[in-house]
């Protein structure tokens, strides 16, 4: 099992295979190459079986999704901050998770993912911390949405969130009664983060001008 774990480690390119140190989902798809790797001993290569059994092993097992592996173009500064706090701002507007939590679940989202997703890239390197590095903000973004996709099905009514300057460093929030089912909440967020992101792109954010038209 690790001679197989070090030639799936190989395949990635990865620079280096700590078996002790990998993050959850690169371990399950070390799991599930060495388990593709064993199809032949276990069933007759080419045969229907193999096939189930691989995509049985698939399903469970998921691969990582092809990368892409060529330099793009870098964001503008503004713009990529732009898309950040459009979305940062309709999840806070919402009010259906205290942002306290949101941003700790990010952060630990952001911890699990980092790893695998590094592998996925080498030789390229993704510049940690740079909106402006597209590889960056391709997982920055994704890790946004999923915590924020995540939360929605299980959206809060009624919250204490941190608020620095209230007493005792608290404040109890409760959602807009009009948004009070769970299943509206992806819609009105689409529509705050496309006001958002308009209004900047009309009327300027943060001291940058992007001269887009009017309607």
């Amino acid at each position: 099992g690790h001679r197989a774990c070090l030639s799936i480690c190989n395949a990635q390119r990865a620079s280096s295979c700590d078996i002790g140190n990998v993050d959850r989902r690169t371990s399950l798809q070390l799991a599930g190459g060495m388990l593709l790797q064993a199809i032949p001993v276990l069933v007759h290569p080419g045969s229907a079986e193999a096939a189930g059994l691989g995509d049985a092993i698939t399903r469970v097992f998921p691969p990582p999704p092809q990368p892409v592996l060529f330099p793009r173009k870098a964001l503008g500064q503004a713009f990529a901050v732009l898309l950040m706090r459009s979305s940062y701002e309709a999840v806070d507007s919402l009010d259906y998770i205290p942002m306290d939590s949101f941003q700790v679940k990010f952060w630990k989202f952001r911890q699990a993912e980092q790893e695998g997703y590094n592998l996925q890239y080498l030789p390229l390197r993704v510049r940690l911390g740079d909106l402006t590095d597209p590889l960056y903000f391709d997982f920055i973004s994704h890790a946004q949405y999923a915590v924020i996709g995540q939360e929605m099905g299980r959206g809060q009514q009624v919250f204490k969130e941190f608020c620095e300057e209230c007493e005792g460093q608290q404040r109890v929030v409760r959602r807009d009664p009009a948004y009070a089912d769970n299943a509206l909440l992806p819609a009105r967020f689409n529509d705050l983060v496309g006001d958002a992101i308009y209004t900047g792109l009309r009327y300027g954010f943060r001291g940058q001008l992007f001269g887009a038209l009017g309607p």
